[in-house]
């Protein structure tokens, strides 16, 4: 090799010699700064961070939930005692207006729950006054619903029977048609006040239902059926004496 040629080989042959002779001590540093792998220290720190993290969130979990309830229950939220109790009463007040006696259920333990209420609101126990006007609102309930469902029924039957009144009186009108030719004066003046008054009976009742008072249709039930039963019965004599 000339002279001239020397010096740009050893150039090129430096770096891989410089490696060659500085060995491991030189190459793992410098490659181990891109691939280091998590030291199973910081995996377990993770883990204990994700696990804390976790039973955190229980906790806060169960705060939310029993927490308003036990505020509630020590007094600090909610209504006061005086307030429940006046919702106690506005509740078996409405059940009342619906219909509820002494004889639907639950009504007179809702009354007495919230005697109670007041009993020991005045003898200073807040917390139970509430305790008990609580069990009365929640007593009165079914009161209301009970009464809700008897006054449907009632409204039905009131239906029924007012169906039923204006089917018999019109039956009867056609019948008076068909048996009054060719009868007497007397006879017709007798099944005419008959006819007057089964339409006043039935009359009572249609004009209740107008009004929405199935009480009064149901209270003039009888009345009615005995008056157009009158009628019905003068104007088959009639027939059969024709």
């Amino acid at each position: 090799m000339y002279p001239s040629q020397i010096c740009p080989a050893m150039f090129v042959a430096l770096p891989p010699m410089k490696l060659a002779m500085l060995g491991r001590d030189y190459m793992l540093p410098q490659m181990g700064a891109g691939t280091e792998r998590p030291k199973p220290e910081r995996r377990r720190v993770v883990v204990l961070l994700l696990r804390r993290i976790a039973i955190l969130a229980v906790v806060l979990s169960l705060a939310l939930w029993l927490g308003p309830k036990a505020l509630v229950e020590l007094g600090v939220l909610g209504p006061s005692a005086p307030e429940s109790i006046a919702s106690a009463e506005r509740t078996l007040k409405a059940a009342e207006s619906y219909g509820a006696t002494a004889k639907t259920p639950s009504f007179t333990d809702a009354q007495r729950a919230l005697q109670e209420s007041r009993d020991r609101l005045a003898r200073g126990e807040a917390r139970e006054a509430k305790r008990a006007a609580r069990r009365a609102s929640d007593l009165a309930i079914e009161p209301q619903r009970s009464a809700l469902v008897e006054v449907e029924q009632r409204r039905r039957r009131a239906e029924a029977v007012v169906k039923d009144l204006d089917a018999r009186v019109n039956a009867l009108e056609d019948r008076f048609d068909e048996v009054t030719p060719g009868l007497g004066k007397p006879e017709i003046s007798t099944l005419i006040t008959a006819m007057k008054e089964a339409r006043a009976a039935a009359g009572l009742v249609f004009l209740a239902w107008e009004k929405g008072q199935p009480e009064r249709v149901l209270a003039g039930e009888a009345g009615a059926r005995a008056a157009v039963d009158a009628a019905a019965r003068g104007l088959e004599q009639a027939a059969r004496h024709h």
